[in-house]
């Protein structure tokens, strides 16, 4: 059932401007981020005190 699953989100997923295919392509995707981020890009989590 999974593998039916899979198969007919592929092309969907592989789409969407956030998946990642893998280590090189993520490293590929970061260093094309402008710098520096514009406020509110980096939110905070509970975890944070700031």
């Amino acid at each position: 059932m999974a593998e039916i699953v899979e198969n007919e989100l592929r092309d969907h997923v592989t789409s969407l401007p956030s998946y990642v295919r893998d280590t090189t392509d993520f490293l590929n995707k970061i260093t094309q981020i402008q710098q520096p981020l514009r406020d509110g890009t980096m939110r905070r989590g509970p975890c944070c005190s700031n």
